[in-house]
């Protein structure tokens, strides 16, 4: 994948360099070594030759040399930075909601697709340049022309690219958010610099440097990858003279985005499928774990009308601490245990209902689809053992409740995918340097021979080895007692001959037929 990436961004843009840093910026990462550096480096070099060989080695925009005329030119470039990181997080809010309401209106993927690029459509009757990647409107927006785009241009095509964008990439076509990034960062960058150019145009000569650098400003907002933007300019440009305000702005508007949200446009995507990427990092085991799988779905609740000496009873028998307040699938509050021995000692009457008793406003709630990690930290902000789980589409609909309880087992369930994970990744590395064998995974089959025996009645044991057996979520070493059940992972390592047999044993597979003699 990162060689891949390298290669491409090397040949869309004539910049190897780049294209190297944005593969080790994005997707590497942490794991960044030599190894991979070099392999990285050959994919976009060789890249770069074909693409040269085949289109020339023009680069992809004619950038001509903007130098930094006046320090006074510093706070607009600092305005720019400010604009380039809060825009970015906006649009990548925008289409993120956007991908959420179209998947949810209840239309076939043809007819959403055919819906998204019917009003892509619609906006190109409005603004024809906004079809295509619109890499040859950021060409001359960076320009040192005469013909340079006028304002009321800048703003059409910004917004209606915007809207281009959401409509395409929002009901599930494909496009990509590299390409339209530059482009809305390059119409910001020369709005703002034509707005100084009018304002002070003996400081600002040259507004199109705005242009160049608010590309790769809104560019780095939205894909956090500021050394891949400074350095895709500078290998465009051929030239320096830029390279304050170009690092100044971009790596400003990184840090203003991260402020304002924590995923970029790339990560966001995968967030909203509960997968947790940090750049390669070893992140906290409870990240990797949603609410939604450990939580406690039949946690008992009250009704908004259980009266106090009913909620005394309960709470007594059952040992809890608290009930969520529900009524028809619906939140309505909290009711604790603290606020039942409240209303007990101010004398409270016995009939007091429980909604007039427990916490109605401003309830903390999870989501199913959030990481405990985020649950533990809001129970830990606001001092409470227990958060009730809601929809997101709907915070009024109870699902259940996460508790303290729930988060040790989460923790347990985190630590056990780590560990198989460089379990996988560890055979992954010795599968590479043994010839003749492979590990082979696979789903002990209902009807499998080895179906509900132990390791040591295997008949094959002394032609391959049986690693681990992963049941439940949590990894097993196989040892000779080890009883096989239906639904078991078995990790093996076997010799090539072997390999169906095996397959045949514990897959549940046809036994492979003997060849005849000949």
């Amino acid at each position: 994948m990162a060689s891949g990436s390298a290669a491409g961004i090397s040949a869309a843009f004539n910049a190897p360099i780049a294209g190297a840093m944005f593969a080790l910026e994005i997707i590497l990462g942490a794991r960044f070594s030599n190894r991979y550096l070099g392999v990285v480096v050959i994919a976009s070099v060789s890249s770069n030759v074909v693409s040269r060989a085949l289109l020339g080695t023009h680069p992809a925009f004619d950038v001509p040399a903007y130098p930094l005329h006046s320090p006074l030119e510093l706070p607009l470039y600092l305005v720019l930075a400010l604009l380039c990181g809060t825009v970015a997080v906006f649009f990548s809010r925008l289409l993120s909601s956007f991908e959420h309401r179209s998947a949810h209106l209840g239309l076939a993927l043809p007819l959403r697709f055919a819906l998204g690029m019917a009003l892509t459509g619609v906006v190109a009757i409005a603004e024809p340049r906004v079809l295509g990647s619109g890499l040859e409107e950021v060409g001359e927006a960076i320009a040192d022309s005469e013909n340079w785009f006028a304002l009321e241009a800048m703003l059409s095509l910004l917004f209606f690219k915007l809207l281009a964008t959401l409509f395409t990439l929002g009901t599930g076509n494909s496009g990509g958010e590299f390409a339209p990034s530059m482009v809305i960062g390059a119409m910001l960058g020369g709005i703002v610099g034509y707005a100084g150019n009018l304002l002070a145009p003996e400081v600002v000569r040259q507004p199109q440097a705005f242009a160049l650098v608010g590309m790769a400003a809104f560019l780095s907002g939205a894909i956090r990858a500021p050394i891949t933007c400074i350095i895709l300019v500078l290998e465009m440009s051929n030239d320096y003279r830029l390279i304050v305000p170009l690092m100044m702005t971009v790596v400003l508007s990184t840090l203003v985005a991260d402020l304002l949200q924590a995923d970029s446009i790339y990560t966001e995507k995968l967030t909203t499928r509960g997968i947790r990427w940090q750049r390669g990092h070893d992140i906290d085991v409870l990240q990797t774990v949603t609410v939604e799988e450990v939580m406690t779905r039949d946690y008992a609740s009250v009704l908004p009308s259980t009266p106090l000496s009913s909620l005394v009873t309960q709470f007594n028998v059952t040992h809890q601490h608290g009930f969520a307040i529900v009524q028809d699938g619906q939140l309505y509050g909290i009711v604790a245990l603290k606020d039942v021995e409240a209303a007990q000692a101010a004398g409270q009457p016995p009939e007091t209902p429980a909604i007039a008793l427990g916490t109605t406003q401003n309830v903390v709630t999870v989501h199913p689809d959030d990481p405990v990690n985020n649950a533990l930290r809001r129970m830990n902000a606001y001092h409470v053992g227990r958060l009730p789980v809601v929809a997101r589409a709907d915070r009024r609909t109870f699902l259940g409740m996460v508790r303290r309880a729930d988060i040790l087992h989460a923790y347990d369930l985190g630590l056990s995918r780590k560990a198989w994970e460089q379990h996988r990744e560890e055979v992954f590395r010795l599968r590479k340097n043994l010839d003749d064998v492979a590990f082979i995974d696979l789903s002990v089959g209902e009807g499998a021979p080895m179906a509900g025996r132990t390791l040591k009645e295997f008949p094959y044991s002394d032609d391959c080895l049986l690693v681990s057996v992963r049941r439940g979520g949590k990894s097993m070493i196989a040892h000779g007692d080890t009883l096989i059940l239906p639904g078991d992972r078995l990790t093996a390592y076997a010799s090539e001959h072997m390999q169906d047999v095996v397959r045949a044993q514990f897959g549940g597979l046809p036994a492979p037929q003997p060849e005849p003699d000949r």
